[in-house]
């Protein structure tokens, strides 16, 4: 490409404005519902949100066959501009006296934030257990598949999807659960356990059938959805003045740790080069493997530290 900044520019413009789609849903629903109902609201406005996503693909690439793939790059940025005034203008002022008498300035949020250990560790932990989602589904999954299980590309492209369905449904599911049990953190774990034992047996690489390898990446999609409740879990350990930032910053801190899991995979991938490309891919998904297990671990401390502070 002979401009090839701009595109990455663009890309990353993008994502900076995708990012407010979800932090004006948390300050929406906070401002709107009450605490029994913000993580429901939550997950219901993510699921509709996931859905858009995954079957939003199909008529774009009809669109691009039909129009010049610029012209309806051009129509959404229309589309987005509209949809932003719209939302503008529709949307009350969500601000109150009240915010503004508790942080005079966002910085001040930030540090209360990141002196929060409990907030803390759940945003590191949380950003732990991303590698399913954001190191393996979108990047590295389809490879894995064909070099590890020799799956046709075509089919092995397809395969991976199944976690993008599956955390579609994972939202209302493990808010039920976390309802239902009364532990959000309890859920948490369980579905990092989950996912380590799924992965586990795809880093043995065990041959299954096509049928199972789906089923397999579509519960590791369901236990994905782990991040809703870890982003509402860490607003509920911040005051209702800082709930905001706090959810933008375990939002930035997990998305962070998508980018480093994914590098490490290439680079482990590169680094055992040298040998069989079977048992190079394998072993590079150890990286999530063991990321998942650090991050069940963390949220195991989070969970003892919420007990005793019960106690006292």
């Amino acid at each position: 490409m002979e401009h090839w900044i701009w595109s990455i520019l663009g890309q990353f413009a993008t994502g900076i404005g995708s990012s407010a789609a979800i932090l004006g849903v948390f300050k929406i629903i906070r401002k709107a519902y009450s605490e029994e109902r913000f993580g429901r609201m939550l997950n219901f406005s993510v699921m509709i949100g996931l859905l858009g996503a995954i079957y939003g693909g199909m008529p774009i690439r009809y669109l691009c066959k039909v129009l010049d793939c610029q012209m309806v790059i051009a129509i959404l940025a229309l589309l987005g501009i509209l949809l932003a005034f719209v939302t503008y203008r529709i949307v009350p002022p969500m601000g109150d006296a009240g915010d503004k008498g508790k942080q005079s300035s966002p910085f001040v949020g930030i540090g209360s934030v990141l002196k929060n250990a409990k907030v803390m560790i759940i945003c590191l932990t949380a950003g732990l257990m991303v590698g399913p989602l954001e190191g393996f589904a979108d990047i590295w999954g389809p490879k894995f598949l064909n070099q590890v299980f020799h799956i046709e590309a075509s089919k092995a492209s397809f395969i991976p999807s199944m976690v993008f369905i599956g955390i579609c449904f994972g939202v209302p599911v493990l808010n039920f659960i976390a309802e239902k049990s009364k532990s959000y953190l309890g859920t948490i774990i369980f579905s990092g356990l989950l996912m380590f034992i799924i992965f586990t047996l795809l880093r043995i690489g065990l041959h299954p059938d096509t049928t199972v390898l789906a089923i397999e990446l579509f519960l590791v999609g369901i236990c994905s959805a782990y991040q809703i409740l870890a982003i509402y879990k860490a607003s509920t350990y911040v005051p209702e003045n800082v709930a905001g930032i706090t959810t933008a910053m375990a939002n930035m801190i997990i998305v962070i740790f998508g980018y480093v899991l994914h590098s490490m995979i290439g680079s482990a991938i590169e680094l055992f080069g040298g040998i069989e490309v079977e048992s190079a891919f394998r072993r590079s998904i150890a990286v999530i493997s063991g990321a998942l297990l650090l991050g069940i671990v963390g949220f195991e401390v989070v969970a003892r530290m919420a007990q005793k502070y019960v106690k006292k």
